[in-house]
C-alpha cells in the first residue's frame, strides 16, 4: 500500500503513457482508504519523492517506446532497427518480455534466438509489432532476471587496478564520486600521512589521464611501468601548449 503514495517522476509516468491527470490517482486512493491509514499515507507521500533524472540531464529520445510497450502487452514479436554500441544499425526480431528503468534509461528485456538480451530503448530507431505471437515463460521473473543480469554485467567489465598513495588533501575528492574511478581498498595513513589505496579503472589510458590530473598528490606504486606513461603524457601536453604559445 505504501508504495502507491510515493511521488513518482512525472517523466516516468509520461513514458509509460499516463496522462497528467493520472497523477491524481493517489488523491482518489486517499479518499477511500480507512481513516486509520490516511494520515500515515499522506505523510509518506509528502516525505518521499523519486527523481529518476541525473544532475546534468541529457534526455534520451524513445521514439519507439509505445510500439515496444504494445508488443509486450500483446505478447507479439517485435521487429526493430537497433543501433549497437559501435554505431552500426542492425535488424532484430525479438520476443519482448518487459521494460526496466535503470537511472533515467529504459531497457527492453527480450529473448532473441533463445538467448536473453537487454536493449537500450533509445537505440531502437524503428520498431514494428509482428503478427506472430510468442509464449512468455511462466517462471520468468523480470526483477530476478535484471538483478542477475546486473551482476553478470559488472563481473564482465574490464578492470585495471592501480596501487597508489594519496595525499590527505585530496582524499575526499577521490572518495566523493566513483563515476570515473572506484576505490576498492583503502589503508591507514603512513608516517607522512599519505594514504595507501587501490584504485580501479576500466582501462590503462583512463588511469593515466585521471592520475595526471592530480599531479603530485597521488604517488603510483604499481603497475611499475605506469609512472613512465604518465610522464610521457605530461610531456606531450607541455610540448603541445608550448608550440601553441609560439
Amino acid at each position: 500500500m505504501r508504495t502507491l503514495f510515493i511521488a513518482s517522476s512525472g517523466e516516468l509516468l509520461k513514458d509509460l503513457g499516463f496522462k497528467h491527470g493520472s497523477m491524481d490517482t493517489r488523491q482518489k486512493l486517499l479518499a477511500v482508504i480507512p481513516d486509520a491509514y490516511r494520515d500515515e499515507a499522506q505523510t509518506i507521500w509528502e516525505c518521499i519523492h523519486l527523481d529518476t533524472k541525473t544532475w546534468r540531464e541529457s534526455p534520451e529520445k524513445t521514439h519507439a517506446f509505445q510500439t515496444v510497450q504494445q508488443a509486450i502487452w500483446e505478447r507479439k514479436k517485435l521487429h526493430m532497427i537497433y543501433e549497437q554500441a559501435n554505431g552500426e544499425q542492425r535488424e532484430r526480431v525479438v520476443e519482448p518480455y518487459g521494460l526496466v528503468l535503470k537511472g533515467n534509461r529504459w531497457y527492453l528485456v527480450a529473448s532473441r534466438n533463445g538467448e536473453m538480451r537487454n536493449y537500450r530503448v533509445s537505440r531502437i530507431h524503428q520498431a514494428k509489432v509482428e503478427q506472430e505471437t510468442f509464449q512468455r515463460p511462466a517462471d520468468f521473473n523480470l526483477a530476478t532476471y535484471w538483478e542477475q543480469s546486473k551482476v553478470s554485467f559488472v563481473q564482465k567489465l574490464p578492470k585495471y587496478d592501480v596501487h597508489v598513495e594519496i595525499h590527505p588533501a585530496i582524499i575526499q575528492r577521490i572518495t566523493f564520486t566513483d563515476k570515473f574511478v572506484k576505490m576498492i581498498k583503502k589503508g591507514d595513513a603512513n608516517r607522512d600521512q599519505w594514504i595507501p589505496a587501490t584504485l580501479r579503472f576500466d582501462h590503462e589510458q583512463e588511469a593515466i589521464a585521471f592520475l595526471l590530473g592530480f599531479a603530485n598528490k597521488i604517488k603510483v606504486l604499481s603497475p611499475k611501468d605506469l609512472p613512465k606513461k604518465i610522464v610521457s603524457l605530461a610531456k606531450s601536453v607541455i610540448d603541445f601548449y608550448h608550440q601553441e604559445s609560439h
